[in-house]
């Protein structure tokens, strides 16, 4: 993995101790998929006088605000070592960071970026792209790349709640005597 990283031109820089998370199964399994498909997106480009240069098939888009915030912290950063490219035009919204939560209006990246804010950005966003054509997008797991526009029951919802939303958002058929445990599993199937 290491050899396979810095082949790729990224290096670690000294940071924190990983959680003990970050080499599970399936983080290790994700990690080499997720590798696979960045590397499948890799060629091999023609130079002057015959050299060869490592460039990629499709434009690859990275959403990741960390890398402009100087006081984001963590124990082992993984940095790319050689950038080609550059910004996406009239992609950055520059945030006061160092404002308390909901004073600014618009929200800041600290606690105020939510789900909303980041749509808009990515409508923005993805109009731009159109004009380059095909890009990859990666962007990691935060809260505000993601939400569930139709909330599914959990156990905590009330029976009556949980077998109304089964019946209008999945048109399903059950017992009205159904234990809320039994509704639930209706839920996840």
């Amino acid at each position: 993995m290491t050899r396979l990283l810095h082949e790729l031109g990224f290096h670690y820089l000294i940071g924190e101790t990983r959680h003990i998370y970050a080499e599970s199964e399936g983080n290790v399994a994700f990690r080499s998929a997720y590798l696979s498909k960045n590397l499948a997106n890799r060629a091999n480009i023609p130079g002057n006088n015959g050299s060869v240069r490592l460039g990629v098939d499709r434009p690859e888009v990275y959403l990741d605000e960390s890398l402009c915030n100087v006081n984001h912290v963590s124990e082992k950063i993984c940095r790319g070592a050689i950038i080609t490219g550059g910004f996406v035009g009239n992609s950055i919204r520059v945030r006061n960071s160092t404002l308390k939560r909901g004073i600014d209006g618009e929200g800041d990246y600290h606690g105020n970026f939510n789900a909303e804010l980041f749509e808009r950005w990515f409508e923005d966003l993805c109009q731009t792209l159109q004009r380059i054509g095909g890009c990859n997008i990666y962007m990691d797991g935060a809260a505000y790349h993601k939400r569930d526009i139709r909330k599914s029951p959990r156990k905590s919802w009330l029976k009556a709640d949980t077998q109304e939303w089964l019946g209008k958002n999945l048109g399903m058929v059950f017992s009205p005597n159904a234990a809320i445990d039994t509704l639930i599993q209706l839920v996840e199937f």
